[in-house]
């Protein structure tokens, strides 16, 4: 269930590029970077997706037909008209997933501290899970970077919009997703993530 989970949050790359692109499609840079962006993250639900079929965890079959049917809907972010909010969440959702992939790593690794978890160990999910976890922080850091020219120059209207993002912040995808609240409850039972 948890690296279904975490596939699916990658999924729905297209979407996430689609709307960085309308905000910042004038900016050569930018627009550039998000293409980047993009296609690293859609590397990324290539390898949660290549997990769950080397794990045996799911079937080539299951996975095409979850695809197809993840496909009939479309993310939107609640600031997709919103330039400095929507680079605001991705600060805060980059190091959400980085943590994420952090803690499963340490499962993997056998360092869970979880009774349930304590005999988990799988090297090469660890390897996985790291990896990605990397990458994860490269880009907070890169759109951290960002929120801070805006502190920099408009403290008052950035504070107020990371107010505004952490009052509302969920994960990418979390109300369009089939199965999300049984994968929110194994990601909190594993000690992978929670509301703190």
């Amino acid at each position: 269930k948890i690296l279904q989970g975490f596939f699916f949050f990658f999924y729905y790359t297209t979407d996430y590029v689609e709307e960085i692109l309308k905000l910042v499609r004038r900016s050569h840079g930018r627009s550039h970077f998000a293409l980047r962006w993009g296609l690293e993250e859609e590397k990324h639900a290539d390898t949660w997706a290549n997990s769950l079929l080397f794990s045996r965890q799911r079937s080539p079959a299951f996975l095409e037909d979850y695809k197809y049917n993840l496909r009939a809907n479309v993310h939107r972010s609640k600031w997709e008209d919103d330039p400095l909010r929507n680079l605001i969440y991705t600060v805060f959702q980059e190091r959400a997933t980085q943590l994420n992939y952090l803690n499963l790593a340490k499962i993997a690794r056998g360092q869970s501290e979880k009774p349930q978890h304590q005999h988990d160990a799988d090297p090469l999910l660890a390897k996985v899970a790291t990896t990605i976890a990397v990458d994860e922080a490269a880009h907070y850091n890169f759109f951290l970077e960002g929120v801070r020219l805006f502190l920099y120059y408009y403290p008052a209207r950035t504070l107020d919009a990371i107010k505004d993002v952490l009052d509302h912040f969920m994960m990418p995808a979390s109300a369009i997703v089939p199965d999300w609240n049984e994968f929110n409850e194994a990601v909190y039972k594993a000690g992978i993530y929670g509301p703190r």
